[in-house]
């Protein structure tokens, strides 16, 4: 049966779509959906168990097929994953002393007890050397382990490769089961139908169990959790119990140490923050004519208003002034004009005794000094409007360093508040992002390498090419969606417009490199 291929679909979505494409299944087999949904080769065995004992038709054993492959490449590329980790975990153990001595604490008991079997079996000269440079020991390792990997890796992205070339090669199912078998490293499968079939999952069930092996934690897997933490496990309550004996002896002078550490932050809060925020906020609230001034404005009203009567009543007494003059002469003098009163008095200095006696002299002499009074309050009033000008900006200034001390001292109380209750989260979120953008990254630069590459160069492995391909474009494609809607935030529309795109661009990739396309491998 010629299989019913989407050109233009990722792997995964061509061989799910291929699967729906199928005729409806025979009667006590199972459907699409129930395939695609097993998650062991024991399983797909039991499904073809029962297509062996029913009237089977052969899209029955097609949709067992096309759901091994698509379980093949999700199992594939989830072990590519876990090879990832475990390489990132011996790098660092091979890379940076500390973690290497964590790593040889941790594994102190696995060595006790490799050390009493080898005196036993083999004698002391065998433990010995394990014992002499540790950290070199651990080292080496995981650099065995780091190969090992690497060398998973490649199988890995080789298999992949074949099984995806096997299926955009549209040669039928007998075709995928023998590329897949000769991927697998088994024999190619004699004959059509249900044993070839059974040679495919039997195939699989060993390169599972081979893979399942390698990255377990006795071999060159991630150390199992119970092995990464005893040492927390037996160190916290040794810690627990001394933190406790020790608050329980100085209780007193703790308490005291939290007190004084509370009026301090009181006495910051209250002290240096609260009522100069209040005493500003009243300086706000209070009119012009609330606030304490240098010279009080009724004082220099009533100055003013005195000048003015003493202008007006010599206007009247010695100048003969009418009642329009007079006013005129007082409007003046509330500009400060003094005109008339200075004429008068120039004209009282020529004859003093005779002023004297007549007292034009002493008058405008009084009136002189009421205006250097009055001028006087004037000078100061705008001394103390300067000074109220400034009041705030002082305030402020002297409250914005405490507001910036409670300000990072609240920061941090919040800060450690929140690493205490959600501290886990953050820091797993935080991780998960960073980790997708390195991985995201990293696979751009695996794909630029792979898209620029000779014809020549890639034609010599294009089942390895197009694995790796394969494996980059599903790492950008988990990848992609942490970092885009982490870097977005709240914007969802742009992040998913920009998630739609990076899928289009994938797919446009994947599809370009195989058989048929522009840019084969």
């Amino acid at each position: 049966m010629p299989i019913p291929l989407e050109a233009d679909a990722p792997l995964g979505a061509s061989l799910r779509a291929a699967i729906e494409a199928l005729p409806p299944p025979s009667k006590s087999t199972l459907d699409g959906e129930t395939l695609l949904r097993l998650r062991t080769c024991s399983a797909f065995g039991s499904a073809l168990a029962r297509v062996q004992s029913t009237q089977h038709t052969e899209a029955d054993l097609d949709r067992i097929v096309y759901a091994a492959y698509a379980y093949m490449v999700d199992q594939l590329i989830l072990t590519t994953s876990i090879v990832n980790d475990a390489q990132w975990y011996w790098l660092h153990i091979e890379q940076e002393p500390l973690s290497a001595g964590l790593y040889w604490l941790q594994t102190i008991p696995h060595r006790v007890a490799g050390a009493l079997y080898s005196v036993t079996q083999r004698g002391l000269r065998v433990h010995g050397a394990s014992v002499l440079h540790p950290l070199q020991t651990m080292h080496l390792h995981a650099r065995t382990r780091i190969r090992r990997l690497q060398q998973a890796h490649v199988d890995v992205a080789s298999l992949l490769g074949a099984l995806g070339l096997a299926w955009r090669a549209e040669k039928g199912t007998a075709y995928l089961c023998t590329s897949a078998c000769t991927a697998l490293g088994a024999p190619a499968p004699r004959g059509n139908g249900c044993a070839a079939v059974a040679r495919l999952l039997d195939a699989m069930a060993q390169h599972e169990m081979r893979l399942a092996r390698l990255v377990s934690s006795s071999e060159c897997g991630v150390p199992s959790t119970l092995t990464r933490i005893w040492p927390m496990l037996l160190l916290y309550p040794l810690v627990s119990a001394g933190i406790t004996r020790y608050v329980t002896h100085h209780w007193d002078s703790l308490w005291a140490q939290v007190g004084a550490l509370g009026e301090t932050v009181r006495g910051l809060v209250v002290g240096w923050v609260w009522e100069p925020a209040m005493q500003i906020l009243d300086t706000l609230r209070a009119g012009q004519a609330e606030r304490r001034m240098i010279i009080s404005r009724d004082s220099l009203q009533a100055d003013q208003r005195s000048l003015e009567r003493m202008v007006a009543g010599l206007a009247q007494d010695k100048l003969r002034l009418d009642t329009p003059g007079i006013q005129a002469v007082v409007r003046r003098v509330q500009d400060g004009d003094l005109t008339e009163v200075m004429e008068l008095y120039e004209k009282s200095i020529r004859a003093p005794f005779r002023a004297l006696m007549q007292g034009n002299l002493v008058r405008t002499l009084l009136i002189q000094v009421q205006k250097a009074k009055v001028d006087l309050e004037i000078a100061l009033s705008g001394i103390d409007w300067l000074l109220r000008s400034q009041e705030l900006l002082i305030g402020f200034l002297g409250l914005a360093p405490a507001i910036g001390l409670v300000y990072m001292l609240g920061r941090q109380v919040f800060a450690t508040v929140h690493t205490l209750l959600w501290g886990g989260e953050t820091y797993r979120a935080k991780r998960t992002l960073r980790l997708a953008r390195i991985q995201a990254w990293e696979a751009l630069r695996r794909l630029d390498k792979i898209v620029s590459e000779r014809a020549s160069a890639v034609a010599a492995q294009p089942a390895l090419q197009y694995g790796y391909l394969l494996l980059d474009v599903a790492t950008l494609r988990s990848a992609s969606t942490e970092a885009i809607f982490g870097t977005c935030g709240a914007e969802r529309a742009l992040a998913t417009q920009l998630q739609l795109q990076m899928n289009s661009d994938l797919i446009e990739l994947e599809v370009m490199r195989t058989p048929g396309g522009s840019a084969r491998v």
